[in-house]
């Protein structure tokens, strides 16, 4: 589920809940994908409440008081103040190595796996790629990470997934001297392949769905080109 998923259903859950107690009355007054602000009314009061996503964890913060712009203006401010830890997990996603399965769902609840017997290996900070290997020594790397996790992206669709690659490519040539070459570009599945030519070539796929953008390679001497690209194909067919 994205962070925009979360927030909604947890406003509805909420809002029905406080509506169905009788107990006070909810307006929604702001929404964007990071936060929610609705008021919620009694008899004798007003309170403002704040549902937010800061990292990975969720915030709420309730204010009272009479001038509701400025209620409004503090429970921002407070929001905004609030700091990511250090400690906070940003990927957006869980996985699980059962029954000779590499099984990957994103928190937007779209899905892959794969056969084979897998196991995880090193994890890549820099990228926050966590890499998994199998006995045939191939290593599938995968992060899931909001839109928002990357500053270079400002357009949807396609355009934000060519917006990544053109910023991959501009990093791999001035940080590993390496060249990206695009491969295979679906405009109607918002998804992009692309080969890092390294000693051992990377062969990657991302793919944008909602508010998450999913970043998967593969580094294997076991299978030829047509063959990694298939493969990474029939992830991106899986996550549609």
């Amino acid at each position: 589920m994205s962070s925009t998923e979360f927030l909604n259903s947890f406003y509805k859950n909420d809002s029905s809940f406080i509506a169905s107690s009788g107990a006070a009355t909810v307006q929604s007054v702001e929404k964007t994908s990071n936060y929610i602000i609705y008021k919620m009314i009694t008899k004798d009061n007003e309170n403002l409440m704040l549902y937010g996503i800061k990292g990975g964890s969720a915030v709420m913060i309730q204010i009272g008081g009479h001038d509701r712009d400025k209620r409004k203006s503090k429970l921002l401010s407070i929001y905004n103040k609030i700091k990511v830890l250090a400690t906070d997990k940003v990927s957006s996603y869980s996985c699980s190595l059962a029954s000779d399965k590499l099984f990957v769902q994103g928190d937007n609840l779209h899905s892959f796996n794969i056969d084979g017997q897998w196991e995880k290996s090193t994890y890549l900070a820099s990228s926050k790629q966590q890499v998994f290997k199998n006995k045939k020594n191939d290593n599938l790397s995968v992060s899931v990470l909001p839109v928002t996790s990357y500053k270079h992206i400002s357009k949807s669709g396609i355009k934000g997934v060519l917006q990544h690659f053109k910023w991959e490519k501009k990093f791999h040539k001035k940080n590993t001297k390496l060249k990206a070459e695009t491969l295979f570009v679906s405009k109607s599945k918002l998804f992009l392949i692309y080969k890092l030519h390294a000693e051992t070539p990377n062969y990657h796929l991302i793919y944008r769905i909602g508010d998450l953008v999913y970043n998967i390679s593969i580094v294997s001497l076991n299978m030829k080109e047509q063959q990694k690209v298939k493969y990474l194909k029939n992830i991106a067919k899986q996550l549609k």
